[in-house]
């Protein structure tokens, strides 16, 4: 991670403005990471990139294919499954144990999430929430 910066369009970018907030850890009130204070600006870039990435490659990837790209999603996760952890842990001021498991969940999800079925005429629900997207989309364990 790069302190102070968003990840947009699988890029590092500094915040439009130069404001950052520190992460603090509950445990002894230290700041240990600092990340970007966000803007309308930096919303809008981000909501840009997912627009496109829609219209484009993504948006014309099959359920299949997206399916894959998920399991890969979940390895990497449970390559980094104990940094996840600990940061995690750190984070939040959970017990290492419940971080653990959160972090296991998360990689469990990552491999049963299905894209749901769509047309070039739906949009995803997270960008235009008036559309047709499938809300009723299976998931498999």
């Amino acid at each position: 991670m790069e302190e102070g910066k968003h990840f947009i369009n699988n890029r590092w970018f500094a915040a439009s403005g130069s404001e950052t907030i520190p992460v603090i850890d509950p445990s002894d009130g230290r700041i240990f990471a600092q990340i970007a204070r966000g803007t309308p600006a930096d919303i809008d870039r981000a909501v840009a990139a997912a627009r496109g990435a829609y219209e484009g490659s993504w948006g014309t990837t099959s359920a299949a294919e997206r399916g894959r790209i998920f399991a890969r999603l979940s390895m990497l996760i449970g390559a980094c499954h104990e940094e996840i952890a600990q940061v995690e842990a750190r984070d939040t001021g959970k017990q290492l144990k419940q971080a653990r498991a959160d972090a296991t969940g998360i990689a469990r999800y990552s491999s049963s999430t299905r894209a749901p079925p769509t047309s070039r005429t739906a949009k995803p629900c997270l960008i235009n929430p008036a559309s047709r997207c499938s809300r009723s989309a299976s998931r498999t364990a």
